[in-house]
């Protein structure tokens, strides 16, 4: 890393070696101790960078306009009663200089990737509070109100539909409907919480219809306001959105990546414990954002037949040309694979019949292999014609666990 001119804040908050560096509390002291003694004359702007990135740690975070200022006032005068002392060499840069560029970098952090809105500052923080507290378990998908009341959905055909601006919730089953009237006062943010094993289908308030696969929890309010719809998903789904107008894009936030569409059906994976989340565009266009970065996160632009690809452990996203149909499969009652390891395979089978299934040689575990199974079948039959396509037998122990031997 190399500072180079006389302004260095803006380069040190968007370099990613300082970031890692600074984050880490075991090697920062001696990091930021080396840095300020090859760089002395830059010694404030360097700790007005440190400063800044310690308070805005938590990625993308919303923050209001007043919010802002107080941020950077409290780290400039935590910065003034320093007394630094450092020799100049050259002419320093004025305060009030630092002051404007740090506050435009504050507030393009706080605005994120789409524009900053009063709405999604009352709600963004119930959105993930929403998802800590519960937990997808064994069962019937249940339907959570903003006013704590749960709603166990004890068929799986049943749709969950939005009406009269959310005020009105209609759980449609083939025995009939019920009614649930929707009227607390509160922000009406909703979850639908679906276990292993199971898939729901949602019609939200604006027609937009979302089928959630198994081990999924969507977070959603009940009537879309502002000037956006967001969406939080943990676990996999497949959107199809109404368009309203380019004034109101429809949002799906993960903790890795965001989506941005306006009318459009995509498909979109973001299971906590998987290594990689993706989005897979089948018509319309979305707009792919990655979230680890403090900031200049990239954003990709899908067209029909393409995905996106992020990598937890690189940070990173690649955008390829796919088949579709290998990942919208599992909601015409199918799973297709191609060119994809066993393990992959797995643990889709474990999410969708929610069987706990060990593979026992780990590099039997990366073999790639290809085929197609009918999820309508019992787990026997799965199981028997998985183990066709291996060439191997496949037993279940003492405890009901399936075991997968390359033998």
């Amino acid at each position: 890393m190399k500072l180079k001119g006389r302004i260095v804040f803006e380069e040190l908050i968007q370099d990613d070696y300082f970031i890692q560096n600074i984050s880490d509390m075991q090697t920062s002291g001696e990091f930021l101790s080396d840095l300020i003694h090859n760089y002395p004359e830059q010694k404030q702007e360097i700790l007005l960078a440190v400063e800044f990135i310690r308070f805005n740690k938590i990625q993308q975070k919303n923050i209001s306009p007043e919010h802002c200022d107080r941020l950077l006032v409290s780290t400039l005068v935590k910065l003034d009663n320093s007394k630094i002392s450092a020799p100049i060499k050259r002419r320093v840069l004025p305060l009030k200089v630092v002051y404007r560029i740090a506050a435009a970098a504050i507030i393009l952090l706080s605005i994120g990737y789409w524009g900053y809105t009063e709405y999604n500052k009352d709600i963004f923080e119930d959105f993930k509070q929403a998802v800590n507290n519960n937990v997808a378990e064994e069962g019937n998908s249940k339907l959570i109100t903003s006013d704590g009341s749960e709603y166990v959905l004890d068929d799986e055909q049943s749709e969950v539909v939005y009406e009269d601006n959310g005020e009105k919730i209609l759980i449609n089953t083939e025995r009939g409907d019920k009614v649930i009237e929707n009227t607390s006062k509160k922000i009406k943010l909703n979850q639908l919480v679906v276990p292993y094993g199971k898939r729901q289908k949602l019609l939200l308030s604006d027609g937009s219809s979302v089928v959630l696969n198994s081990g999924s929890k969507l977070i959603y309010p009940a009537e879309f306001k502002g000037n956006e719809r967001r969406v939080f998903l943990e676990g996999e789904g497949f959107f199809k959105v109404v368009k309203r107008n380019d004034k109101m894009p429809f949002l799906v936030e993960t903790d890795n990546i965001d989506i941005k569409v306006l009318g459009t059906e995509f498909n979109v994976s973001a299971y906590t414990n998987d290594k990689e989340v993706s989005a897979v565009l089948v018509n319309g266009k979305v707009e792919v954002a990655q979230k680890n970065k403090l900031l200049n996160n990239p954003e990709f632009v899908l067209t029909p037949g393409q995905g996106c690809f992020y990598s937890v452990n690189e940070e990173s996203s690649l955008v390829k040309e796919v088949d579709t149909e290998n990942y919208v499969a599992w909601m015409k009652g199918y799973l297709k694979f191609e060119d994809q390891t066993l393990k992959n395979i797995v643990r889709k089978l474990k999410r969708y019949y929610n069987r706990e299934i060990v593979i026992e040689d780990e590099q039997f575990a990366n073999i790639v292999i290809s085929g197609k199974f009918a999820l309508s079948e019992d787990f026997d039959s799965v199981l028997y014609n998985l183990g066709k396509l291996l060439k191997t037998n496949i037993t279940t122990d003492e405890n009901d666990v399936v075991i997968i031997n390359k033998k």
